[in-house]
């Protein structure tokens, strides 16, 4: 029973969250869930210093990864992906719909919204063209949670 206590200390479970929110990232894309392991990490690193209570714990937890998720975020996505998957360069770029195809649901015309089917889910879509049900569109931004579409040319 002993040896358990050596692993339920404060040090040892924070360490353990932050290893295993690093390695959810591989699984979970997106470049978020790095930050919380960071943040995790350094309060088990506080924790070997100091003996911080559950809830100065928790502040520093909030506050590193909040910290380091807008510090960070930016910089090691421009590191580690190109612009072509959605995380780097040009901040337009900044999704995954950009470029990709739907299809239409609901008739789109200007002035007038639709709806288009992307990866399962139904978007509202705006185009400055006309465009039938039925009709495959490629993507040409999202804004907020409308898709600005014009017709396939395929």
């Amino acid at each position: 029973m002993e040896h358990l206590k050596d692993w339920l200390k404060p040090d040892v479970i924070w360490f353990i969250v932050g290893i295993v929110l690093m390695l959810l990232e591989m699984a979970v894309p997106g470049l978020v869930i790095i930050f919380f392991g960071i943040g995790a990490i350094a309060v088990s690193v506080t924790c070997m210093i100091a003996s911080p209570s559950l809830a100065v714990q928790l502040i520093i937890f909030i506050v590193v990864s909040g910290l380091s998720l807008g510090l960070l975020r930016r910089w090691l996505a421009t590191k580690f992906f190109s612009s072509k998957d959605g995380l780097a360069g040009d901040p337009t770029v900044l999704d995954e719909f950009t470029g990709k195809t739907a299809i239409v649901d609901q008739a789109i015309a200007p002035g007038k919204p639709g709806k288009v089917e992307f990866k399962g889910t139904r978007w509202q879509a705006e185009s400055e063209e006309e465009i039938a049900a039925g009709d495959v569109v490629v993507i040409l931004e999202k804004e907020n949670i409308t898709l600005k579409v014009s017709k396939s040319s395929s």
